[in-house]
């Protein structure tokens, strides 16, 4: 099985969790990926989220994931080829 931090998030839907009281429960889906954000469709419209700011609900092949954003905060091809965080 391939580690949480290694899939492509981009197409994902994610709820931000742990974070400032004006982004916290903010969800939608990720449009962009960059080194430090994640671009979000959600139902108020595009928001930009910087990945070191929150840790992000995200559920993948049936089972519930909550990501550090320290963790993931490379460039999509770096966060893909680097060693596996547990």
């Amino acid at each position: 099985m391939i580690p949480i931090t290694k899939i492509p998030f981009i197409g994902k839907h994610v709820k931000l969790m742990k974070t400032t009281k004006t982004l916290q429960g903010i969800e939608g889906e990720i449009i962009d990926e960059t080194k430090h954000q994640f671009t979000l469709e959600t139902l108020q419209g595009v928001k930009k989220v910087d990945k070191r700011a929150a840790h992000f609900q995200i559920i993948y092949q049936n089972q519930e994931y909550i990501i550090n954003g320290n963790l993931i905060a490379k460039t999509p091809e770096e966060r893909i080829k680097a060693k596996a965080v547990a």
